[in-house]
Parts: C-alpha cells; sequence; structure tokens
C-alpha cells in the first residue's frame, strides 16, 4: 500500500521471496494511488479472492492463523483454513474498519461498500478464537458488535531494541522541533506550520520536516508564500539513517487530525520510534489513550489548540537540557518496558499455546 521500496511485481498471480529469514508470499493485486479509498477498498476486496489461488496445503500445519486488519476481507479464508486445518484462527485489529472510512473518508455509513464492511467485521469478531487489538480502548466497540468479551486481547505496535540509547538532546542555542515520516491529509502537518507561522519571529525555534507524501508539496508551498525561514523540509532516508537525523533535534512532534476515530486509542509506530530515540514527544492526537502523559516523556495536545501548540512548543524552549534529557529517558524506559519487540512477543505466543 504504501512501501517506499516495492518488491519487483510478480509474473503471475504470486512470487515468494525470503526477507531476513522470513517467508513472504506477494501477490499481483492492482494499482493505486494510495489516496484512493474506493480502490483501495476494490483492492482489499481482490485479495482473498487472488488467495484462492495459493497451494496452502502443501505447507505444514500451523498453530495459527492470524489475520490481520490493513484488509477485512481475507477473514473468509482464513475462517474457512483454520477448519480445514483444525487450528485456531486469530484476528489483529490494525485499523477499525469500516470506522476508518466513515471517520476519515466521508464514505456514509449505508453506502453498500460500507454495509459489505460492517458484515465481514462483525463475522470477524464472532468467529475468530482471538481479537487482538493494537487500540487499547476498543473493548465495548468490539463488545458492542458481536465479539465475546473474553477473546480480547490488547497488543499495541512495537520496535526492535538492540541495545541502551542514551538520552541525549541537542539544544544549545535553538529548540529544533522534528517530524519524520508520511505526509498525509491524516498527519495533521499544516497544524505545525501554522505554529511555526505564529512564532516565526523566534529565531530560537526551528521546525525540521523529513519525509514525503501527497500535502508535502502544499506544506512547502505555504512555507514560501509566508516566506517561513524556521522551518525546513527534507527527503525521506532508510530508517535506520532517522535516528541519526534524530540525534540533532531537540523534541519529536506526532499528530493526527481531529476525529472521533481516535477515542478508540492510537498505537503509532512513530511515536515508538520517538520514545526509542529516547527524545522527549510533543503529542498532538485527541485520543482515548494518552502514552506521553503515561510515560511522562513529553506534553500532549488533545485538540486542535494553535494557542496550546504555541504554548506547549514555549514551554519545551523554557527547559534545560537536563529537564528535556529526563523526558526522553523516560519514553525511553517506557518503551523497553510496553513495547519492545521481546515483551510483545512473549503476549502473541501466550494466545498462540493456549
Amino acid at each position: 500500500h504504501v512501501l517506499s521500496r516495492p518488491t519487483k511485481r510478480p509474473l503471475f498471480i504470486y512470487k515468494k521471496e525470503r526477507i531476513d529469514g522470513v517467508k513472504f508470499f506477494w501477490f499481483n493485486n492492482i494499482r493505486y494511488n494510495p489516496e484512493s479509498k474506493i480502490l483501495r477498498v476494490i483492492s482489499m476486496f481482490l485479495f482473498p479472492v487472488l488467495l484462492l489461488f495459493f497451494p496452502f496445503f502443501i505447507y505444514n500445519r500451523p498453530q495459527a492463523i492470524i489475520v490481520s486488519s490493513p484488509s477485512l476481507f481475507p477473514i473468509i479464508n482464513g475462517y474457512i483454513l483454520s477448519k480445514l486445518m483444525r487450528t485456531k484462527l486469530i484476528f489483529e485489529i490494525r485499523d477499525v474498519w469500516p470506522e476508518t472510512l466513515i471517520k476519515l473518508g466521508g464514505i456514509s455509513r449505508s453506502h453498500p461498500i460500507i454495509l459489505l464492511m460492517k458484515w465481514f467485521e462483525k463475522f470477524s469478531y464472532r468467529q475468530s478464537n482471538y481479537v487482538v487489538s493494537l487500540l487499547p480502548c476498543t473493548l465495548d466497540y468490539l463488545c458492542e458488535n458481536g465479539m465475546n468479551r473474553n477473546k480480547f486481547v490488547y497488543i499495541p505496535n512495537g520496535i526492535q531494541i538492540t541495545n541502551n540509547v542514551e538520552a541525549k538532546v541537542v539544544k544549545s542555542e535553538k529548540l529544533k522541533i522534528a517530524y519524520t515520516g508520511a505526509i498525509g491529509l491524516a498527519n495533521n502537518l499544516q497544524f505545525l506550520l501554522e505554529a511555526a507561522k505564529s512564532l516565526s519571529h523566534d529565531e530560537q525555534i526551528e521546525f525540521h520536516i523529513l519525509g514525503k507524501g501527497p500535502y508535502k508539496a502544499d506544506l512547502i508551498n505555504f512555507k514560501e508564500k509566508n516566506k517561513l525561514e524556521n522551518v525546513y523540509f527534507y527527503d525521506p532516508v532508510p530508517k535506520e539513517q532517522v535516528k541519526d537525523f534524530l540525534k540533532g533535534m531537540s523534541v519529536c512532534f506526532i499528530s493526527l487530525v481531529d476525529s472521533d476515530l481516535f477515542k478508540h486509542g492510537v498505537s503509532p509506530n512513530k511515536l515508538f520510534d520517538y520514545m526509542g530515540s529516547a527524545k522527549p514527544i510533543l503529542y498532538c492526537i485527541n485520543s482515548g489513550n494518552h502514552p506521553v502523559e503515561e510515560a511522562k516523556c513529553g506534553i500532549e495536545v488533545n485538540d486542535n489548540s494553535l494557542e496550546k501548540l504555541r504554548d506547549a512548543i514555549l514551554t519545551f524552549k523554557g527547559m534545560t537540557s537536563e529537564e528535556l534529557e529526563k523526558m526522553g529517558g523516560n519514553g525511553y524506559k517506557y518503551v523497553q518496558a510496553n513495547h519492545s519487540y521481546s515483551a510483545l512477543i512473549k503476549k502473541y505466543v501466550k494466545i498462540i499455546n493456549s
């Protein structure tokens, strides 16, 4: 869907590739612009059709089949295979479909595609042995849509932590606020640039944005139109180089557009990458969970208030390097305890073996 370095397309229906010791099968689905919601749903629907051509039975019987919800529709394949192979079926919620299309895409609840997806959603909750949610506040919603409460397991996103990272914040004479990742509508970076505009008179505050996406050109135009000399844009780099970029920054920024969808909570990979870099975080998401407050690793702005965002930035500016480093250290300890892959794997293995 949004791979920065897509694999070469299969010549036929699918192809096999081994990456870091893991066997992947890539299916030859349709091409589309990631911003096209309807074509994205069509590609989701086509995927389980393509799966019908895959010879599952030449492989050993698995301990569990996991269907992850970037797409709902393969739950049918998973359900049939779990019955034929007499194994567990686990449904993993990464996005709450079809609520994501309704809340962020503006599609009516009575649209035929939404009604179809709603049926698949309820089927997933009823027929799975476990429902794993990356979002911590979804339990009541899932039960309202047919899930037995005993099936629920919360396992969030995580990161690979290989060694200890020193909490070191670059501040010197300037506060450098960084954003890394996709630049799309949901990322709400216009909010950050509005703050940059209101603080453009302050030469001690800079805003650094690394990444690409469909809204990057609009943001660059906004910068040029308003002559913002405190805003800098960078082209994307491989993920392993992002940590080097963040070493020179003071605070990491994350935001999402204000939506009822996030009352279920959020689990952004970007947030945990920031914590893993031991940087303080400016968190601007109106979500059902409050990870930055819980970790004591930054400041939360829980609505799209420009005044509150400005106040938060000025609060960071007034802090000493030692205070910022303490925040960054708190985030690193938190992500190590709650979001390292080694900790999350144990939770998954427990339900697979139950």
